[in-house]
Order: C-alpha cells, then sequence, then structure tokens
C-alpha cells in the first residue's frame, strides 16, 4: 500500500492500513526515496568524474604543466605565468615543490633574476 509516497506492508487481504493518530503503524519493507535519492548522487559523481577526467586529459595533451621541465620549457619560450592546476590533480601537491626547483636552478643556470 502506498501512503504519502512510502510503501507499507498490508498485514490482510482487505489492504487496510493501521493507523495511529494519522500515522500507519504497518511495517515499511523498503523505502524507495532515500534510495533514490542515493543513486541519483552516485550517478551525477560518476558523471562529473568522468567529464572532468576527460577534460584533464585533453587539456594534458594541449600543453599542460605535469613537471618542472615542461615549467621551464614554457618559461623558454616566453611565458612569464603558467597554470598547473591540471597537473596537480595528476601529481597532487609535489608538483609545486618541483616546478619551483626547476625554475629556481634554470634562473640560476641562465643568470636570471628570480621570478
Amino acid at each position: 500500500m502506498l501512503h504519502h509516497e512510502k510503501i507499507y506492508k498490508v498485514a490482510d487481504a482487505s489492504g487496510e492500513l493501521n493507523e495511529e493518530h494519522g500515522h500507519p503503524t504497518n511495517v515499511r519493507p523498503l523505502d524507495l526515496s532515500i534510495t533514490k535519492s542515493v543513486v541519483g548522487i552516485l550517478f551525477v559523481s560518476i558523471l562529473m568524474f568522468i567529464i572532468f577526467s576527460r577534460l584533464a586529459k585533453s587539456y594534458a595533451k594541449n600543453g599542460g604543466i605535469a613537471s618542472g621541465a615542461d615549467a621551464v620549457a614554457k618559461r623558454e619560450a616566453g611565458a612569464d605565468l603558467v597554470q598547473v592546476y591540471t597537473g596537480l590533480i595528476y601529481q597532487g601537491p609535489a608538483l609545486i615543490k618541483d616546478v619551483g626547483e626547476a625554475l629556481v636552478r634554470y634562473n640560476r643556470q641562465n643568470h636570471r633574476p628570480s621570478l
């Protein structure tokens, strides 16, 4: 029996709900309202993960910074600023240290001022 969008198990063939103070006292075998919400959240999170991973891979193919050597190459090409966001997704916070150390070495070897 469906009551207020919740499924209740009826005790006999009459199909009547036992109510006490306006609230059913029958057993609820399955509450689908929570299940639908959880499935929806899981589906959306998986979909977002797939979309952002593909976006990150396409960015990495088209000039992302994944190492200190990539940052040095961009610096040699004339860049004063590089974006490491996608690299952070793949490499983690250690990428910041790697890029910083590589740029410091590059600047010292080429007698350039620090950034």
